[in-house]
């Protein structure tokens, strides 16, 4: 890396104070309202897996087991789902503040530290640090951004940096941290490995560095079989090569594959089929819509930029699973970093295109071209931005993410408790010790992760062991496979306690241990 390189990355990370205070406030404000939409008590489901699964390392010595996630009930790492070493990082931040309001902080800590490499990208790109900072501040202020800070806590958003800084290190020509962030993005999730792999084939393509794009497609897919076939089913307890695509049936219908190989090879033989199956949804046509409108579709300015995209972006479409296709969610983090690199790739070329116009114009008329050209990229680059700055406004006018944060907008079954149910909720869970086995539903389990034994309300684990409590909202929706009629008959036939408060139901196993009064 050169002296100028060396020296641009430092002023991006340390020299300016408008990331350093923008990337501040959004923490600030996201970090509150992420915790506000949590004290709701709507569906944040999954920060009870990653709370159980830190709360095991820290007071077990368990390598992030958890008791929600396994193939079968029982008590699983959470790489038998997932493979995401990085989450070992977080431990000693948990530690210090055992509580699920820690987890949203770092989420979005996290998601703010990608300001700084797309402010140096952005810079380098565009040719001027004025560039930067809006480019830094469309980022800040992207809806889909939000709506992956908001909904709960996941490991995609920390692939959205390392991603953010491999783009950096490509644009910088700077190896080490090349293959520093590539290493980083994949110790995040296995699925990032598929855009990686299309950045590798996007380097072997239209990139300079054949060699390197076909390193970065070696590794990511390496990576990927290597998780999917040795380390999950070694996790599960399986024999190696034993892959389960379990979750694939799940959010796969037959005809777009159930399998990372199936799918690929569907769009390959039946592309005209595949693109009517992922648009034929409305929702997915405007989920698409979201994504590009706040950035005015400037990335289709640079449609090879796109590729990179692609795997993450067809992932979601061809799921039949809503939350995939919504911005209210984690699934689209891992394309974030690429679209806002195809964003100031498509500005610099819509910019040289007008600047050359212009330019041949000026010459026509006077000599010499040159300061024309010097006069008109400034204006040039911040008509484009701030076209972009107000359309990502507009967006978040009409995209629902800020009447979701205060409990506004429904979503899936993120229905906010009214304020007397949340109290309510809040005095039953009280009252159960830490060392008790608990069964609830969406709603208020993430307010009881740091215990062995928890889970979501289902046939499979009502049924599994004698639960020492049963905590129910009866106004939330249902959503278990498992009646609530037959689930009071069971409770009732074994003489459980009932307290009911607000339509709130605690059911307490007799004999169960019970919370020490002080």
């Amino acid at each position: 890396m050169s002296a100028d390189d060396s020296t641009a990355i430092t002023t991006a990370f340390g020299r300016d104070t408008r990331v350093w205070l923008a990337a501040a406030v959004y923490v600030a404000v996201f970090t509150a309202l992420s915790i506000y939409r949590f004290s709701l008590m709507g569906d944040c489901y999954d920060i009870s897996i990653f709370e159980q699964s830190f709360w095991s390392t820290v007071n077990e010595g368990l390598p992030l087991y958890n008791s929600q996630e396994g193939a079968q009930f029982g008590r699983f790492s959470h790489f038998s789902a997932h493979f995401s070493p990085f989450l070992f990082l977080l431990t000693p931040l948990y530690w210090l503040w055992q509580r699920p309001e820690m987890l949203l902080f770092i989420k979005t800590a996290a998601l703010a530290l990608a300001a700084f490499p797309l402010y140096g990208l952005a810079t380098a790109l565009l040719g001027s640090r004025e560039a930067g900072g809006w480019v830094v501040l469309s980022y800040l202020l992207y809806p889909p951004l939000h709506g992956v800070n908001l909904w709960g806590f996941h490991e995609n958003e920390f692939a959205v940096a390392p991603l953010m800084f491999l783009l950096l290190s490509f644009v910088r020509r700077d190896r080490f941290l090349f293959w520093i962030s590539l290493l980083a993005a994949l110790s995040v999730k296995e699925s990032v490995a598929l855009p990686t792999a299309a950045f590798g084939l996007y380097l072997l393509l239209f990139g300079r560095e054949k060699r390197m794009g076909l390193a970065v497609i070696g590794v990511s897919v390496t990576w990927l079989f290597a998780v999917q076939w040795i380390i999950i089913p070694f996790a599960q307890g399986k024999g190696l090569f034993e892959m389960s695509n379990r979750l694939f049936r799940v959010l796969y219908d037959p005809i777009v594959g159930q399998s990372y190989g199936e799918i690929f090879w569907n769009i390959i033989r039946h592309p005209v089929r595949t693109a009517h199956y992922a648009l034929a949804v409305p929702e997915r046509r405007e989920y698409l819509l979201q994504l590009f409108l706040p950035l005015v579709f400037v990335p289709l300015a640079a449609p090879e930029s796109l590729l990179i995209a692609a795997p993450s972006l067809l992932q979601n479409l061809l799921s039949r699973y809503r939350g995939q296709f919504a911005i209210l969610g984690q699934y689209h983090a891992e394309m974030i970093p690429f679209l806002f690199y195809g964003f100031c790739l498509g500005s610099a070329r819509i910019q040289r295109f007008l600047r050359y116009g212009s330019a041949a114009a000026g010459r026509t008329s006077s000599e010499p071209g040159a300061s024309t050209q010097k006069e008109q990229r400034p204006k040039i680059a911040t008509g484009i931005l701030g076209l972009a700055l107000i359309a990502v406004l507009v967006a978040n006018a009409i995209s629902g993410v800020w009447s979701f944060a205060v409990g506004r907008s429904d979503f899936l079954f993120a229905i906010a408790k009214p304020a007397e149910r949340r109290q309510a909720a809040l005095k039953l869970i009280a009252s159960i010790p830490q060392d008790a086995s608990v069964l609830t539903d969406v709603s208020m389990i993430p307010h009881l992760g740091r215990r062995v034994w928890l889970h979501a309300i289902n046939r499979e684990p009502f049924f599994a062991r004698d639960w020492d409590y049963v905590l129910l909202d009866f106004q939330f929706p249902w959503v278990a496979d498992v009646s609530r009629d037959e689930v009071i008959r069971t409770l009732q036939a074994k003489r459980y306690q009932t307290t009911l408060i607000e339509d709130i139901a605690l059911f307490k196993r007799p004999g169960a241990p019970e919370r020490r009064k002080n």
